[in-house]
């Protein structure tokens, strides 16, 4: 989104995209965003750090942004992680400079402490934008100081267009694939345990979980410990996993918490039949309608997730016709209709 947005903008003014440490970037920049790297130490948490380095790194960074908007002068800053909102609100609370943070994550994930702080800045800023009216709502926030803007769908185009593929039902490969952050959130274990026993009754299936991180020595001990590592696979990251993968059986959501899961908009783009644990704070169940356009199941249940990814593995006309609901629905937020609503929000803020 940071990259979406970066892009966006810079059609219509000066763009400077700030990263705090220099590793490389994934997505897409255009060539007109200016990027500057600082060489700043962010691969452990607050609670990692611990108080006294936590509150070292936080001069660190707000005097490098402070140095930054010296040299720029820059009407308006954006922030979106949390602790970069931290950094941006406290760095630039006291400068002539409007500034618009956006809330990604589960609000019920975090402590109290932390959501206290964070309705403070929001209502003390310039703009907030949410992904869900749920967590707009949870902070206290209405459409007068804020706005709600989801995630856009990217999908393939002919001549402009936006096209789901079509595929026969037979096309579809033995494969059930899914993607994101090596993290116990993400709950990958739940879904390895829930394909062991889709692999029990349809052993020709395999597993690709695209992504990495610190979770990941101990899902491949998961999948051997149920002896089933012949058959899952993760190969890490991936450019364009759903257009590659496009004709999978099946994606496949198993997180606990998640904002607006790009992944999932990305699978429903791709015309994937989608299944999703309720992850709070509702965004997979927002983006598959209710369970209109892919089945939802509880989170945390295996059994359930089992039964879900059986059903379409035997109903394939099922898992074609949630594909083709889902991917209809998601065109009320396709890139040009979410462009236009942060680009009309941003003016917005700068006219006040």
């Amino acid at each position: 989104m940071i990259a979406f947005l970066a892009n966006t903008l810079s059609e219509n003014y000066d763009v400077t995209l700030i990263l705090l440490e220099k590793k490389e970037i994934f997505y897409e920049i255009n060539r007109n965003v200016r990027v500057i790297r600082l060489d700043l130490n962010m691969s452990r948490s607050f609670r990692q750090m611990g108080v006294i380095k936590s509150l070292r790194l936080l001069r660190n960074v707000c005097s490098e942004i402070r140095s930054l908007e010296a040299q720029e002068h820059p009407k308006l800053a954006f922030a979106f992680n949390d602790r970069e909102t931290m950094f941006v609100w406290w760095a630039l609370r006291h400068k002539e400079v409007k500034m618009i943070f956006s809330q990604r994550n589960d609000p019920y994930d975090k402590s109290e402490i932390k959501n206290i702080v964070f309705k403070y800045i929001y209502q003390h800023s310039s703009g907030a934008v949410f992904q869900l009216d749920q967590v707009q709502k949870f902070y206290g926030m209405t459409n007068n100081n804020s706005v709600v803007i989801p995630n856009p769908c990217c999908v393939e185009k002919n001549d402009g267009k936006p096209e789901l593929k079509k595929l026969e039902y037979g096309e579809r490969k033995k494969v059930i694939i899914s993607a994101g952050r090596f993290q116990y959130r993400k709950r990958f274990d739940i879904l390895i345990r829930a394909f062991a026993m889709v692999s029990l009754l349809y052993p020709e299936y395999k597993l690709i979980i695209f992504g990495d991180g610190d979770e990941r020595r101990n899902l491949e001990q998961l999948s051997k410990m149920l002896e089933i590592d012949d058959k899952v696979e993760m190969p890490g990251f991936r450019k364009e996993v759903m257009r590659n993968y496009s004709d999978s059986a099946m994606f496949v959501l198993s997180s606990d918490a998640e904002g607006i899961p790009n992944i999932l908009l990305e699978a429903i783009g791709a015309g994937i039949p989608c299944i999703a644990a309720d992850c709070k704070p509702g965004g997979a169940r927002f983006l598959l309608d209710e369970g209109k356009g892919g089945i939802i199941v509880e989170r945390g249940r295996e059994d359930l997730l089992s039964e879900a990814m059986i059903t379409y593995i035997e109903d394939r006309e099922c898992a074609e016709k949630y594909a083709k609901y889902a991917f209809n629905f998601s065109r009320k937020f396709t890139e040009d209709k979410i462009a236009d609503k942060w680009l009309s929000y941003v003016k917005q803020i700068l006219e006040l």
